[in-house]
């Protein structure tokens, strides 16, 4: 493996091992409980429930791209590294995913109801999460 910083494999392994300093078993519940979205709950729940991180295949987190804005705040920091890992490694097949990250990492002034989302997550990040951030920033340009 490369030392290059701007490998994608180093890159990955920064991720991990930064990640591997939060929560060592899935977070329950994975989705915040929303009467009106109860199907798409409910299919994000039975794919994610349970699940450690390093075992989610990219082409999950591809069509489960919306879980990023369901997931509970816990849920969302312990999965965040599958969906960096896919974004990264699998570029090319995983189509908006990417997109879908740097969405979930931003707040929002004109919605309301998702900037409050975004700081209720953003809350529970530790300083070790907000060392992950400092790893993931670099990407932010390619």
């Amino acid at each position: 493996m490369s030392k290059d910083p701007n490998d994608k494999e180093t890159l990955v392994r920064q991720i991990e091992e930064a990640f591997d300093e939060g929560s060592p078993s899935p977070p329950n519940p994975v989705v915040e409980k929303v009467p009106y979205l109860d199907l798409e709950c409910r299919q994000i729940a039975a794919i994610f429930q349970g699940r450690n991180w390093r075992d989610i295949s990219h082409e999950t987190l591809w069509v489960q791209s919306a879980a990023l804005s369901f997931f509970t705040p816990e849920a969302y920091n312990y999965y965040l590294p599958a969906y960096l890992r896919a974004a990264i490694l699998h570029y090319d097949e995983v189509d908006v995913l990417p997109d879908s990250i740097v969405y979930s990492l931003c707040p929002s002034k004109e919605v309301e109801l998702r900037d409050r989302y975004f700081q209720k997550r953003v809350s529970t990040f530790t300083p070790p999460s907000t060392r992950r951030f400092v790893l993931i920033s670099p990407m932010a340009g390619r």
